[in-house]
């Protein structure tokens, strides 16, 4: 786990003062080591983070065979069984690494050994006999890679940082990106980034870059939706998840340091931390896993009850658990907003940044998170409005009142949005055509009195429509894959920059290559059933799971009562709000803004408009951006 850097210069030899400068802003992400490569015009840098072969043998930049260089961020969790195929194939290794079966498996397959390849990764391998260098980011995007390109050169890094330290001038805003993101929070959607002209290398797709030229192309080597989906009965399903999921928890556990575990209650989570036990009991060893836990004194938020029974169906555990605050978050702020390189849409990205602050005082190096679950699985409520507007338009009547009728059972009590008028709404806003979708959305969103403060451009309004049609409720697989691609992305960037920032490598067993593929294939039915969210999961790990948390149906992760410190701060956050508004005009005007959020409005407002004010505008100042 690491930080990787390149620079392709377009008319003379990028020069080592500037590599170093972008290795030494990710200094985070490796500080056992770095090391930089140079041929020509093409400059390669690499910081490490040691967690297979401890020894100098993985230092990077790698060179294999006389013929390949390589610069690598993640793991290849299959790297022993490639390994073995390999060396029957008559390729021989000097290192214990994952790292170095990528440029034997380029050797042998070309591009595509990404197929083969099970993990996470961002890297780039510079073929010396083409002159060709190979970048290739993992099939979700768990590893982030950047890039950009100007007249004098072509960059890449792991952070949007690196390549801001490639000019002097400050950085300008990609407006429609930042508009996006003010009026309804997304920001991971596409290539592009918050800073105009750099690019991210988005979830499995490859970039080939002619080093002689400095051209670049881009294309998609990994489809989600290309596994079809497959009948099977659901005791074959549940018997096929449970193979799957616990040989993804072990190739997860494959470290030469301690693994520890991110435990939020939940279902993934827990399931991830009753497995791991299960695995280290039936090695015979001793077990002693550590797991971190955010917590909190509101009841509304807390769930000790469910952390304290999956400890407590599991031998030698120990649990730590972390109390995020709001007069924590605001002087934390800058730095975690300098360690994400954009502005996010809530703060439960700060419970998440304190448990990874914990992992790292007591020395943990690797921690087990259950990222992917949801996405997967249908569990985030706006899956069954997706399958009842679904059922609706097949006519299936019997199965929607039967799954209608186990969903309000299950979640009215624990959902505010579970009620009636909230699902019906919904239901006939899916089953509309797409343009009067589209239509409702912007009616929606630039009501009287709400975002006047707001301008968002024409083209800011189209990124919008396509965001909508990409959610659009038509098909359960589709409508997944948007989650993945949209939803996901977000939250995997702000795992591993949490991460990072503590030089913590997050692992994220769920979005296992073979777990993952299995769960695509697996039909819709089995995801939702009996209004039970992750039904297969549930069915597949009865045994393994506590009943408490099996039979759990409320939905958190790593929340933190956001709109109850706001509703109390709120007085106490008006200097910073008016501070971040006029960083961001034009896009925000400050005064109408001001008048927003001194209304009722503002206070009940639930879907944190003057937060992502409060973090755009921390963004702006803290990279000194040009709006």
């Amino acid at each position: 786990m690491c930080g990787i850097a390149g620079l392709v210069g377009k008319m003379a030899p990028p020069a080592q003062q500037t590599m170093d400068r972008m290795l030494e802003c990710i200094r985070h992400r490796g500080p056992d080591g770095d090391g930089q490569w140079a041929d020509g015009r093409l400059r390669l840098g690499h910081r490490r983070l040691a967690i297979l072969d401890l020894t100098a043998h993985g230092d990077q930049p790698m060179l294999y065979g006389q013929r390949y260089v390589l610069v690598f961020n993640g793991e290849i969790y299959n790297y022993r069984e490639l390994r073995r195929e390999l060396e029957e194939k008559g390729y021989s290794f000097r290192t214990r690494t994952d790292s170095e079966v990528i440029p034997a498996a380029y050797d042998c397959w070309g591009p595509a050994c990404q197929q083969k390849m099970n993990g996470m990764w961002a890297f780039a391998l510079y073929d010396l006999r083409e002159q060709v260098l190979f970048c290739s980011r993992d099939r979700f995007g768990i590893k982030p890679f950047y890039y950009t390109q100007t007249p004098e050169l072509f960059a890449f890094g792991s952070e949007i940082k690196q390549l801001l330290t490639l000019s002097h001038e400050k950085p300008r805003a990609n407006r429609t990106v930042l508009e996006v993101f003010l009026a309804v929070g997304y920001r991971d959607y596409s290539e592009q980034t918050m800073f105009q002209d750099i690019f991210q290398l988005r979830g499995g797709h490859c970039l080939t870059c002619q080093v002689n030229t400095g051209q670049i192309r881009v294309e998609r080597w990994f489809d989600m939706l290309s596994a079809p989906e497959k009948p099977m009965e659901p005791e074959e399903a549940a018997h096929r998840f449970a193979g799957l999921f616990e040989k993804a928890v072990d190739r997860h556990l494959r470290a030469d340091v301690e693994v520890g575990s991110c435990l939020s209650g939940g279902l993934d989570s827990s399931a991830i931390v009753c497995e791991v036990n299960r695995q280290l009991r039936e090695k015979g060893g001793p077990v002693r896993q550590r797991t971190i836990s955010s917590c909190f004194d509101d009841p509304r938020y807390d769930e000790q009850e469910y952390i304290d029974a999956v400890v407590g169906c599991c031998d030698d555990i120990k649990v730590d658990k972390v109390f995020p605050r709001m007069d924590q978050l605001l002087p934390a702020l800058e730095r975690m907003v300098w360690h994400m390189d954009e502005p996010f849409g809530s703060t439960s990205i700060f419970a998440q940044w304190s448990v990874y602050r914990r992992a790292k005082e007591l020395g943990l190096k690797v921690m087990l998170d259950g990222q992917g679950a949801d996405e997967q699985l249908a569990g985030y409520t706006d899956f069954y409005k997706m399958l009842f507007a679904w059922l609706f338009r097949r006519g299936r009547w019997c199965a929607l009142a039967r799954e209608m009728g186990a969903y309000f059972h299950l979640r009215s009590q624990t959902e505010r949005r579970s009620q009636l008028h909230f699902l019906a709404v919904a239901l006939v806003e899916a089953l509309m055509p797409l343009w009067a979708q589209e239509r409702l959305f912007r009616a929606y969103h630039t009501r009287k009195g709400d975002q006047d403060w707001l301008r968002i451009s024409e083209k800011s309004w189209s990124e919008l429509g396509a965001l909508k049609r990409r959610y659009a409720k038509r098909d359960p697989r589709e409508y997944s894959c948007a989650y993945m691609e949209i939803g996901m992305s977000e939250l995997l960037h702000y795992e591993d920059r949490n991460s990072m920032a503590f030089s913590v490598e997050a692992r994220v067993p769920f979005l296992d290559a073979d777990l993952a593929a299995a769960l695509m294939e697996m039909p819709f039915s089995y995801k939702i059933r009996q209004g039970k969210t992750k039904w297969i999961m549930r069915k597949a790990l009865e045994g393994i799971l506590p009943e408490k948390i099996v039979n759990r149906y409320d939905k958190m992760g790593f929340v933190t009562p956001e709109y109850s410190w706001f509703a109390e701060h709120h007085e106490e956050l008006e200097p910073f709000m008016m501070q971040a508004a006029q960083a961001l005009a034009p896009v925000v005007d400050p005064e109408a803004f001001m008048e927003w959020y001194h209304s009722p409005a503002a206070r009940r407002c639930g879907d944190l408009k003057g937060w992502r004010v409060l973090c755009a505008g921390q963004w702006a100042r803290t990279f000194q951006v040009q709006i």
